[in-house]
């Protein structure tokens, strides 16, 4: 084939996989594409089978690995495999992935201590308790994931509160309903007046909810 054709083959290859109706077994016929470009639709594709996806982890382009870590159907195998790849965004995009097991996500956080890795752990919400906890000393920016995430204990929770220096974190302590009632009296007598006022509206709701 001459180079007009391969680019029309191509072109035709991107408009099959780019369809949200593309079958499984498309989608897995375009994974061998010599197009990266075909091979990453493939990749991110929510269509795609976990088989496909196997494959796709060994590409020798890292975007197409990333959409492969990224993809909520790559199997919890796979995100293990994947998981010795050297390229950061590869390795926050397991870290975030729900589907990754806990000991991968255990193996991620003692290996690559990194901010855009430990932000991504901390936005798993099945991150761990215990690995949420240890992150609880990183930058503001982490703790405020980790105020959100649903697997955050009472214990954690109650020492984010003290992040006086950043009260986007304090907001998510008390928005998360694993904040003990301890949490939410202390922060209801804080300097800051917006909030004393949320943390006293959940007292409220919270004895409210106890007298039903």
């Amino acid at each position: 084939m001459n180079t007009d054709e391969l680019e029309f083959v191509k072109a035709v290859q991107l408009t099959l996989v780019s369809r949200e109706d593309a079958t499984p077994e498309l989608l897995d016929h375009f994974s061998k594409s010599p197009s990266a470009s075909v091979r990453k639709i493939v990749a991110k594709h929510q269509n795609a089978l976990p088989e496909t996806l196997d494959r796709l982890a060994d590409d020798s382009y890292f975007i197409v690995r990333f959409y492969v870590a990224q993809n909520e159907h790559t199997s919890a195998d796979t995100l293990d495999r994947l998981s010795s790849d050297d390229d950061m965004d590869v390795l926050s995009a397991i870290a975030k992935n729900p589907n990754t097991s806990v000991e991968t996500l255990n193996g991620i956080f003692q290996e690559h201590d990194m901010f855009n890795v430990n932000i991504s752990l901390a936005k798993n919400p099945n991150c761990p308790p215990e690995i949420l906890d240890e992150l609880s000393s990183k930058d503001n920016g982490v703790k405020e994931f980790i105020a959100m995430n649903p697997n955050a204990t009472a214990e954690t929770l109650d020492r984010l509160a003290d992040v006086k220096s950043d009260s986007n974190v304090q907001k998510q302590v008390l928005l998360n309903p694993h904040t003990s009632t301890e949490t939410l009296l202390r922060l209801s007598f804080c300097d800051n007046e917006e909030l004393r006022d949320m943390a006293t509206e959940k007292l409220k709701q919270r004895m409210e909810n106890e007298n039903c």
